[in-house]
């Protein structure tokens, strides 16, 4: 049986039809079968199959290419990368029809393009990515930057304060106490411990047990 003609048009319009080959499906213009979906059952293709037919589409939509018998997206697809039987070797991931290796993909195994950094299940610029201290990661937004659980915007004013993995933004007029590592009400030119005032007359912080008293600080019933 020979092959009628087709046109990319009148394929698009004829999606329910395929065409297979007795052959070794590398030469459409050879003596070839057109098989209708509806016409034969999946017993009957099983016996085609068992003949030696080989089935293969007539066109592919897009993204879609068509690879032997079978159509592939070329930009994701691991084992046809790119072009079709180009395999990416693991742990490798295909992406944008490039082998790329997994440390640049993110959390989602999407890779990340060039000048940006996996973080999570996003990309960003690597002094935007936020690792907090329970071990998962975000990107900042542009012009902040990364503090614990957060991100401090300069533009606000706001600066990161503590150490080790207690880290918190401050507002503008906080201060940070390097003892506590924690925002503060400024006091002078430090901050008060927890249990300290802070004496507004003369900037400094009274120890706990203490109260403001004038410039100085006076104990219970002074």
């Amino acid at each position: 049986m020979t092959l009628p003609e087709f046109t990319a048009e009148s394929s698009l319009r004829q999606s329910n039809q395929f065409y297979g080959t007795f052959a070794s499906g590398s030469d459409p213009g050879g003596s070839g079968l057109l098989v209708r979906s509806g016409e034969v059952d999946s017993q009957q293709l099983g016996s085609l199959a068992f003949a030696g037919f080989h089935p293969f589409p007539l066109f592919c939509l897009p993204p879609l290419s068509r690879c032997g018998f079978s159509c592939k997206n070329l930009a994701s697809d691991p084992f046809n990368c790119g072009g079709c039987g180009h395999k990416c070797t693991p742990p490798s991931l295909c992406a944008r029809g490039h082998c790329i290796p997994r440390w640049q993909c993110n959390d989602e195994g999407t890779c990340c393009p060039p000048g940006q950094t996996p973080c999570g299940t996003e990309c960003c610029d690597p002094f935007l990515c936020n690792t907090t201290p329970a071990g998962y990661s975000f990107c900042c937004a542009p012009d902040t930057t990364p503090c614990g659980y957060d991100c401090c915007d300069p533009s606000l004013g706001q600066h990161c304060c503590g150490f080790g993995g207690s880290l918190e933004c401050c507002d503008q007029w906080q201060g940070c106490n390097e003892d506590t590592g924690m925002c503060c009400d400024p006091c002078g030119g430090d901050c008060c411990d927890p249990g300290e005032q802070c004496n507004t007359a003369s900037g400094t912080c009274c120890p706990s047990g203490t109260s403001p008293c004038g410039s100085s600080c006076c104990g219970p019933g002074e």
